[in-house]
């Protein structure tokens, strides 16, 4: 066995081999790499047990050639490490555009919290379902529950039903116009004319 040139089987190559293969007197499915005498190398698996042949103490082996085994599986683990490369990569690029959703969401949130106008939205049946703070300034509704909130609530009773009317079709999909104007009411009962921008806008359909 010394003399076939394996490879990678620990100590001095074969010379080690045979010395267990004496200690033990077998062994079976040991991986190694054989040095082809024309040059190049292959994997085996071998096997192998000592054996009398008239009086002589030899070793009998088997080896199977695995190089296209090794080499697939070689194979495998690029494709594995390319692959955890890829999710690292992703992984990396979705935590970057979170951060930088959070971000712009956080500048949205501040704009839309500090702008001088007034800005709500509402749900089909005009109940709030949002409010900024200089709304909640102006109509004197600190303290109340935004989702308790309906028109009546800001709309003076002169013009309330017109607003509903007005929401009504547009929620039907009917042309509304996005600009108008009505006189809307405080909670302490003063008044205050509004000019109005309506958008609008569709969730989860």
């Amino acid at each position: 066995i010394a003399e076939l040139g394996l490879l990678g089987t620990g100590g001095p190559g074969g010379e080690n081999l045979d010395a267990q293969i004496l200690q033990h007197r077998e062994f079976h499915g040991i991986e190694s790499a054989i040095q082809r005498s024309g040059g190049g190398v292959i994997d085996v698996s071998m096997s192998a047990h000592v054996v009398e042949l008239s009086g002589r103490t030899c070793v009998l082996a088997t080896f199977i050639d695995i190089t296209t085994r090794k080499a697939a599986e070689a194979e495998v683990r690029r494709l594995n490490s390319n692959l955890e490369e890829l999710v690292r990569q992703r992984t990396a690029a979705l935590s970057e555009s979170e951060r930088r959703h959070r971000t712009l969401f956080a500048r949205y949130c501040d704009l839309v919290e500090n702008i001088n106008d007034a800005i709500i939205q509402d749900d089909a049946e005009g109940r709030l379902v949002f409010a900024n703070r200089r709304f909640v300034e102006w109509f004197g509704l600190e303290g109340r529950d935004i989702g308790d909130i309906t028109m009546g609530d800001f709309v003076s009773p002169a013009f309330l039903a017109a607003v509903r009317e007005r929401h009504a079709r547009r929620m039907r999909g009917e042309p509304v116009p996005a600009r108008f104007d009505f006189e809307g009411v405080r909670s302490d009962g003063s008044r205050l004319w509004l000019e109005v921008h309506v958008r609008p806008v569709i969730e989860e359909g």
